[in-house]
């Protein structure tokens, strides 16, 4: 199969989506259309923190319709090709703690280039978990020959900065108008 310069990947990525395991313990899942009712609850359990409302305000959602409207959307990019939706879920737990969104270059992001964006349950943060299952998502970008990827982190958001540059994201400079962020990179091949 031939690369698509579109979506700067092996256009399997959104042909054969995958399950990503990382380590024994937690796994990617995708989202699925079929899975959102069941899904919507958990996501806005997960979702509804000021730090999502604060830094990632398009993925905050207050009650479950909004929560289902939003994993609709998220569903939905893989069939426009746009982004890989992710469910963080520990193996033991088997309900989502937190998510990865991968967005393609077709994503109306500004960037033209794959990005990330990720946030997790803050009952389940400072453990590693959003470094191992970034890792293992960006091993995954890799194989399908994505060439980099971007992430746009607020400033003072120190928590995804510090993901972001321990699985070896590089500072590339802040915004000039607008937000406060600060853009980083990571070259996979």
């Amino acid at each position: 199969m031939a690369y698509e310069p579109t979506i700067q990947a092996d256009p399997i990525i959104f042909e054969k989506i995958m399950f990503i395991p990382v380590g024994k313990s937690l796994i990617l899942k995708p989202i699925l259309v079929n899975n959102i009712v069941s899904e919507a609850a958990f996501y806005m359990s997960n979702s509804k923190s000021e730090n999502v409302r604060k830094y990632l305000p398009a993925t905050f959602s207050k009650n479950l319709e909004e929560a289902q409207a939003k994993l609709t959307n998220f569903a939905m990019g893989i069939i426009q090709r746009t982004s890989l939706f992710y469910n963080i879920i520990p193996t033991n737990f088997q309900f989502p703690i937190g998510y990865i969104n991968l967005n393609s270059p077709l994503a109306p992001t500004g960037l033209a280039c794959w990005t990330v964006d990720f946030w997790l349950n803050e009952e389940f943060q400072n453990q590693g978990i959003v470094v191992r299952c970034l890792n293992q998502a960006m091993h995954y970008l890799q194989k399908n020959n994505v060439p980099n990827v971007k992430a746009l982190v607020h400033s003072d958001n120190k928590r995804a900065i510090n993901v972001i540059e321990k699985i070896g994201f590089i500072f590339v400079h802040q915004e000039p108008h607008g937000e406060r962020r600060f853009l980083y990179t990571l070259k996979l091949n």
